[in-house]
């Protein structure tokens, strides 16, 4: 045999083994992925059915209770109603930690944040629409322009007289879009999940068009609810809104409780039972999201600078699995003893002000400044 063709053969055997190799790991790495979006999966069914035990639990503990709409309100206030919520809370925060985080890990919250994401904006498309059924827009022109002049729900720069959610309010979160843009350590678990930059680009862009139908609801629902408490075709809705919430000693409370009330009032069972179902699904959604960022944070930009030598990766996994515990336990006993006296929007924007704060300062600095390190 001429060597050079020797030399050619063994090249070629050379190859068709690395390729044989090649098209075994690449096997192998499929198998892998498919045996983790199984797990996910599996997570992910068993979220669904853990929350549909969680929702036949708060039913159980609103009727036990007497619930806010359908009594005078004294049972929002009382020690039993108290004890209910936090019960119902413990329950939520179990599935969430447990059922979803421990059982699937970032492929089962993924998988179940996308089902509650459809599942939401259909129900608020239906919610939306419904509503401008039920309440046209001559009645919506004539309950807002009743407004204090300088509290004017049309005109945004007439808004001098708003204590809270006035012009700055909105001039402060326009900025923020820009400036804490990627920002948020809530959502990092969905931003580094992404194969490839293209992917990340195009996840964002379809969760900006998730996000539509869900702030369509929360500007157009308010708007209802003030036509319905301020026009007289429907005073007899408004009076039992009223009549509900004297019960009610927070002024706060009274406010973040006045739209709900009049959506219960107006929406049919169905649809109803449909937007209970999206406040459940989001709750967990929420938690389990939150839960797997805030502790998987903990561990990998705080505690493991400190450590000479990186965990093994069992190891690692339940370091992360115990800091996601620890997370689960401090969301407890907070709400137990922190009193949510101030609007939720306020409290959010004080809250997240504390890190996004100064983390768009150094995004913007440090990544597209030239001088940026």
């Amino acid at each position: 045999m001429d060597p050079e063709e020797g030399n050619q053969r063994r090249e070629e055997d050379q190859r068709a083994h690395q390729s044989g190799v090649d098209r075994a790991n690449d096997l192998i790495n499929k198998a892998r992925q498919l045996r983790n979006y199984k797990k996910g999966l599996q997570g992910a069914q068993k979220s669904l059915q853990a929350a549909r035990a969680g929702a036949t639990a708060i039913q159980a503990a609103a009727t036990a209770q007497g619930g806010v709409a359908a009594g005078t309100g004294a049972a929002a206030t009382s020690p039993a109603w108290g004890t209910a919520i936090a019960i119902i809370l413990l329950i939520l925060l179990i599935i969430a930690l447990f059922i979803i985080v421990f059982a699937g890990g970032q492929i089962a919250v993924i998988i179940t944040e996308f089902i509650q994401g459809v599942f939401s904006n259909l129900t608020f498309l239906v919610i939306i629409v419904f509503c401008l059924f039920f309440v046209n827009w001559d009645q919506i022109f004539q309950a807002v322009i009743t407004a204090p002049k300088e509290a004017s729900l049309i005109n945004p720069y007439k808004t001098s007289e708003v204590p809270d959610f006035n012009f700055f309010y909105f001039l402060i979160n326009v900025v923020g879009v820009i400036y804490v843009k990627l920002s948020w350590q809530g959502s990092q678990g969905f931003n580094s999940s992404a194969k490839s930059a293209h992917e990340a680009k195009m996840g964002e862009v379809l969760g900006n068009l998730r996000d539509i139908p869900k702030w369509l609801f929360l500007v157009l629902i308010p708007v209802i609810a003030y036509t319905i408490l301020n026009n007289a075709d429907f005073k007899t809705i408004a009076d039992g809104v009223g009549a509900t919430m004297q019960g009610i000693g927070s002024t706060e409370a009274q406010n973040q409780l006045r739209i709900p009330l009049v959506l219960s009032k107006i929406l049919p069972t169905g649809v109803m039972g449909a937007f209970m179902a999206v406040m459940l699904m989001a709750t967990i959604g929420t938690h389990n999201s939150y839960m797997h960022s805030w502790g998987s944070i903990f561990i990998q930009d705080v505690v493991m600078p400190f450590r000479k030598k990186p965990f093994e990766p069992q190891e690692h996994l339940k370091v992360l699995r115990i800091s996601i515990l620890g997370v689960c336990i401090f969301i407890f006993v907070f709400s137990l003893f922190f009193p949510m006296t101030d609007y939720i929007f306020l409290y959010f924007a004080i809250t997240a002000a504390i890190f996004v704060g100064g983390s768009g300062a150094v995004i913007i600095g440090g990544l597209y400044w030239k001088k940026g390190t």
